[in-house]
């Protein structure tokens, strides 16, 4: 647990002097807030917590000591599974620090009045993101969202699921040369 709190010590003090040096003057800064890194903690092989900043809140993958994670790549992006379901995260690079990864929560944070809305959101964000009774409802508003985004109804939606089913049994059939090279393996045989 020690690494973990150096670890959120750490990019606590560089991205305070990111927010007095890159973002100095930028207009998303909320002045209502201030770095800090919230509820970090050992999780896999890598420490997991919130990043408040004036101008975004992210959940924040850090190597764990020994694993540099030299593999990556900045801009990449990478899709970790936590009990309330896949998040994608986006790989970053800072000097300071070497290799972390990100995914956006808030950005900008001008929806928070102050730092104590900032840390519950945050402390609420650790919370769900460890309750696997999350998953089911994050995969229904999904689907809600995608169907009204498309304007379409549950009746819409009924018909789609089952043509998935069948689309599922075409894509067990033995694919053929021919069905390949003509474009005809979506169709039923």
């Amino acid at each position: 647990m020690i690494y973990a709190e150096c670890m959120a010590a750490g990019l606590e003090a560089l991205f305070s002097r990111i927010e007095k040096g890159r973002m100095s003057g930028v207009p998303v800064i909320n002045k209502a807030l201030h770095v800090q890194a919230i509820g970090f903690r050992p999780w896999k092989e890598s420490c997991l917590g919130v990043l408040i900043t004036p101008w975004f809140m992210n959940l924040m993958l850090l190597p764990q000591e020994g694993n540099q994670w030299d593999d990556l790549s900045v801009g990449k992006k990478v899709t970790h599974l936590f009990p309330s379901g896949p998040y994608e995260f986006i790989i970053g690079y800072e000097e300071e620090i070497g290799f972390y990864q990100m995914c956006s929560i808030f950005s900008p944070m001008f929806a928070f009045e102050d730092q104590k809305a900032a840390i519950i959101a945050a402390e609420t964000i650790m919370a769900g993101l460890m309750d696997k009774n999350n998953r089911e409802a994050l995969d229904m508003n999904t689907k809600e969202i995608e169907r009204r985004w498309y304007g379409e109804t549950e009746e819409d939606e009924e018909k789609t699921s089952s043509e998935s089913a069948t689309l599922e049994k075409r894509m067990q059939l033995p694919l053929t040369r021919r069905a390949l090279l003509t474009g005809n393996f979506n169709k039923d045989s």
